[in-house]
């Protein structure tokens, strides 16, 4: 069973659009800017912070599937390219995230 992250809205060339509603943050690309702003879609939120914190690449995050999220760690052996599902390009890529300790990771994993 997928996470709900691929649906999240019309694609353009395979990509699934993104977006915040509302004003957006000040400063350029500071990603605590992104991940704070309350017009951001709680799913794109989501995305953010599995990026930022777990440092996950798109096509990871997209590919995410429960079975994968264990009670303390993501294993990543998935990802989303070019409208499908693929292995990992490379055995460096397949790898286990461990949450962070705040408590970031395993919150947005249940926020999507």
């Amino acid at each position: 069973m997928s996470l709900p992250v691929a649906s999240l809205g019309p694609a353009r060339n395979g990509v699934p659009r993104l977006s915040c509603a509302g004003p957006k943050p000040r400063g350029g690309y500071d990603p605590h800017k992104w991940i704070t702003n309350p017009h951001c879609q709680q799913k794109m939120r989501s995305i953010i912070i599995l990026i930022v914190y777990a440092s996950m690449r798109i096509g990871e995050v997209l590919a995410l599937r429960w079975k994968e999220v264990l009670r303390d760690r993501i294993i990543m052996d998935e990802r989303f390219y070019e409208e499908e599902f693929d292995d990992m390009k490379t055995q460096a890529g397949k790898r286990e995230v461990p949450f962070d300790r705040h408590g970031a990771i395993l919150a947005a994993l249940k926020r999507m």
